[in-house]
């Protein structure tokens, strides 16, 4: 801190009284006080006569000690330093240094007409004046000082009011109090409101704890210990007693303050109070919960509900599948076509609401494998063309030189997405041709699916693409359909990167091209006449043994016939149980598991007969499961337990068919998907 100023006029009165004892004690004519300021040399004391004796005082306060001057005419330092000479005014000339806070600030000197010879005692006494003057001119300093010290503080204390106004209001705006335990002072200092009064020193360090809701205390003591410990800042959140007893959620943040021994001497906090914004957080969680505990019993539901409708359903279509195979009237034939394409319907109906249910979650999966483009159109025609030559309509598929080989994306949704397009387009398609195209394009590989059937209203276009719109209710009735294929046509091929879009209008067809980045990996391996070409065989196997694990009566029938195609009699037990002991008990070829099933599930059972393998260093056996649950998430927990392959029911025999001579032999390749649907 500057040390405080004194000005001039505030010592002159004291220098006045000093000089007329100094007067007094010299004898002499007068006497002064001679002031070194920052730039001159000040008289304090007025007088009227010779101002030559102010010559030799800057000589005094130059070398600080104390001077007399004899004879002012004849004395040698007055001809040594040309002081002004010749005046008979001054003969005599003395001087003390005044000393303050070790500096000579002036003199303290007197004049007499007559030559004086140097004396001891005088200059003493005149030194102990001067000595009085230091001494007041340093309580004329501690004065100011003071008075400075007092103005400085109560603006220190007008400053500190402010700023405790502006802390206070700033604190309730942002629902903020203090606290702090002083354990040197034995004082706690808080809001009132905080503490629901002002406990005591003693009171204050149980109180700070006793407020804490007992449910969140162990949560905060230990944020405390780990701050005790130097390990990490104290701020947890935690829920405390309003002064009527009920709880509230607050932000608390804490230091303890330690001396130079390391000991804590106080600890200071602060609370937030946060409690709206904690019960919104809260309330959204609960919101949250509830919404993900809604989507997961809508989950299970549909699963459910997917599971008892396709296991009857494979009863219906299995069977049918097997009638197909015999050899039937014209009439008998037909009737069997209308259960075989009613029960497919059905499945188709299925597995769009379980997809527009994992798009509506955001749980429908991507994939990235290679794949023959030219090979996925050609299995796609596959498919259609029986319908197609049963409606009198061409199909065909086309793709052009830049688009053929194999690329990395999702086969299985772009399958699906195409089978929808080409079921649409057959669907609204009395006479002419649908047509499939391939070709590249500047944003990947465009898929095109033409017609020449009713063709689609502008009108109708901007909704066609929302979940269960059609072009107009006379059309459901006429074709059926539950309008959702297009809309989940459009969410596969964003998830995929890409996009659909629509050229079309009344009586002129439709054109529905998919637009998908799909990136090139290499030249095609086959010819896409040879991929299509492909069929699944079908050997007679009568050696083959296969264990098949089904507890439905209905489906063991359906497994029985279908198998009877290979030649093959299956053992079919009823349980995991049962199938984990036929197991034990004989060597097989291939099992055939059932996921759900009473006493021991498939999965139960896959799981200890790998584990069986494993223990005994028996050979791997080939297990495929069959199963009504087709939810991707229930295949990929399936082939987890250690399952090779997975076909949904309905059962579809091709698909059946290619599983199993993939798993017994592998090292052919099958085009066919056994994946999961959905």
């Amino acid at each position: 801190m500057p040390h405080a100023t004194i000005s001039l006029e505030e010592i002159r009165p004291t220098a006045e009284r000093v000089a007329r004892l100094a007067q007094a004690v010299l004898g002499g004519r007068y006497a002064d006080v001679v002031w070194n300021s920052p730039r001159r040399l000040t008289r304090l004391v007025p007088f009227e006569g010779d101002n030559h004796a102010r010559f030799p005082s800057r000589y005094a306060i130059r070398t600080g000690k104390p001077l007399w001057i004899e004879d002012w005419d004849n004395d040698p330092l007055v001809r040594k330093h040309g002081f002004v000479r010749g005046s008979t005014d001054v003969k005599c000339f003395v001087a003390a240094p005044i000393r303050w806070e070790g500096k000579v600030h002036g003199v303290l000197g007197g004049v007499d007409h007559v030559v004086r010879p140097r004396d001891e005692s005088v200059l003493a006494r005149l030194g102990d004046l001067a000595d009085l003057l230091a001494e007041a001119l340093g309580r004329a300093k501690l004065t100011a000082e003071r008075e400075r010290d007092a103005a400085t503080l109560a603006q220190a204390l007008e400053d500190t009011a402010r700023s405790e106004q502006r802390l206070r209001l700033a604190t309730r705006l942002a629902r903020t109090r203090v606290w702090e335990i002083d354990h040197l002072r034995r004082e706690a200092n808080a809001d009132a409101e905080l503490w629901n009064g002002s406990p005591s020193y003693e009171r204050a360090g149980r109180l700070v704890w006793d407020v804490i809701h007992p449910d969140d205390r162990p949560a905060v003591e230990a944020a405390w210990a780990r701050h005790m410990a130097g390990e990490a800042a104290f701020q947890v959140e935690h829920r405390r007693f309003r002064p009527d007893g009920a709880y509230f959620w607050v932000e608390s943040a804490a230091e303890a303050v330690r001396d130079e021994s390391g000991q804590v001497c106080r600890v200071v906090g602060a609370l937030r109070d946060i409690d709206e914004e904690k019960r919104k957080e809260l309330e959204l969680i609960d919101a949250r919960n509830a919404a993900e505990a809604a989507n997961e019993a809508k989950s299970v539901f549909l699963a459910t509900v997917s599971h008892e409708i396709r296991t009857p359903l494979n009863g219906v279509l299995g069977m049918a599948q097997a009638m197909a195979a015999d050899a039937l009237p014209p009439v008998q034939r037909e009737r069997l076509d209308v259960i075989r394409q009613s029960g497919e319907s059905l499945v188709a109906i299925v597995n769009d609401v379980l997809d527009l249910s994992k798009i509506g979650a955001g749980k429908l999966e991507i994939e990235a494998i290679e794949f023959d483009v030219a090979a996925l159109v050609a299995s796609v025609r596959a498919t259609f063309a029986a319908v197609a030559e049963a409606k009198g309509v061409g199909l065909s598929a086309h793709v052009e030189p830049g688009a053929e080989g194999v690329f990395r994306g999702d086969p299985a949704r772009l399958r699906q997405i195409l089978n929808n397009l080409a079921s649409n387009a057959l669907k609204f398609t009395a006479a002419g041709e649908v047509r499939l195209s391939v070709a590249r394009t500047a944003e990947g590989v465009a898929f095109a699916v033409s017609d020449t059937g009713i063709g689609i209203p502008k009108a109708a276009q901007a909704s066609l693409f929302q979940p269960f719109t059609q072009v107009d209710t006379s059309t459901t009735r006429q074709y059926g359909g539950t309008g959702l294929g297009l809309s989940i046509c459009r969410h596969l091929a964003a998830l995929m990167g890409g996009g659909v879009t629509l050229e079309s209008d009344a009586g002129r067809g439709a054109v529905f091209t998919v637009t998908l980045p799909l990136p090139f990996v290499r030249a095609a391996a086959l010819s896409p006449e040879l991929v299509a070409c492909a069929q699944v065989e079908r050997p007679e196997r009568p050696e083959l043994r296969v264990l098949a694990a089904e507890d439905n009566r209905i489906n063991q029938m359906v497994l029985r016939t279908l198998l009877a195609q290979l030649g093959v009699e299956p053992t079919i037990v009823e349980n995991g149980r049962m199938a984990l002991q036929a197991w034990q008990g004989g060597e097989w070829d291939l099992i055939l598991m059932d996921a759900q099933m009473p006493v021991m599930d498939g999965v139960q059972a896959t799981r200890a007969i790998r584990s069986e393998e494993a223990r005994l260093g028996r050979p791997h056996t080939p297990i495929l499961a069959l199963t009504a649950n087709a939810l991707a998430h229930q295949a990929a927990e399936y082939r987890a337990c250690g399952m090779d392959a997975v076909v949904s029911k309905p059962i579809v025999v091709e698909q059946l068919f290619a599983a199993i001579e993939a798993l017994l032999c592998p090292d052919q390749p099958a085009e066919t998907d056994v994946s999961a649907a959905g």
